[in-house]
């Protein structure tokens, strides 16, 4: 009975928390929205970014993230490694560990594919627009970091291509599986992380956000209005 009550205690805790940072999203959504000026609106719609925790600056990385932009993103990075593995060109190691460090560091301000996602393919594509957390996708990014410079280093290192090779197949095709699958792989990773508690409620509060209902709500308010 005892553990029946708690259990209960913490469904409604989590509840309340679910809640709250929607509400702080809603907020924040609806004080972006009435900054927005006449000449944006005249603009295709973009998707709109709501940034619950209230920073701002250059070093950010967006949340939530638009998951149409980042499936985008993705499949660009597959058609990097399979040029890597058909062509060995270690130069083309450049830009790709560019792009990962530039997207972990500040999301898609510096990202060439990044700017190309979010500016060009998901406004176009705005009804198939899906808000998830920013900070797992985040951490998917530093994953691709590490595998795209030891991929590099492996490459610069030996003689041979192979090494570097099993690196970017392993790389290739997480990406893939985002890209045409919509399977994000590190942020699975970084789930079982906050599941397990590793990652607190504090680090990543849009963790707890169901941004279907959120969305769901802003389109009944819209119609309304």
């Amino acid at each position: 009975m005892i553990n029946l009550i708690n259990n209960r205690s913490f469904q409604i805790d989590n509840a309340a928390v679910t809640d709250g940072v929607l509400m702080a999203a809603e907020n924040s959504y609806a004080s972006a929205k009435r900054e927005t000026s006449a000449e944006a609106k005249n603009q295709p719609r973009q998707a709109e970014v709501v940034n619950v925790n209230g920073k701002q600056g250059f070093f950010t990385f967006p949340d939530p993230v638009n998951e149409v932009a980042a499936r985008v993103v993705a499949i660009g990075v597959v058609a990097q490694v399979v040029l890597l593995a058909i062509t060995h060109n270690r130069l083309l190691f450049v830009p790709l560990c560019y792009g990962f460090l530039a997207r972990v560091s500040s999301g898609p301000k510096i990202s060439p594919m990044g700017i190309i996602a979010t500016k060009l393919v998901a406004p176009r594509l705005s009804k198939y627009e899906k808000l998830v957390a920013g900070k797992p996708k985040r951490f998917a990014q530093a994953i691709g970091v590490v595998f795209s410079f030891g991929a590099a280093i492996l490459a610069l290192t030996f003689s041979s291509f192979t090494p570097a090779l099993i690196v970017l197949i392993a790389l290739g095709v997480a990406a893939s599986l985002e890209g045409f699958l919509g399977f994000c792989l590190g942020c699975k990773i970084f789930g079982i992380a906050f599941n397990l508690g590793l990652v607190n409620y504090d680090d990543c509060p849009t963790c707890v956000v169901d941004y279907a209902a959120l969305s769901a709500r802003k389109s009944v308010k819209e119609s309304v209005n």
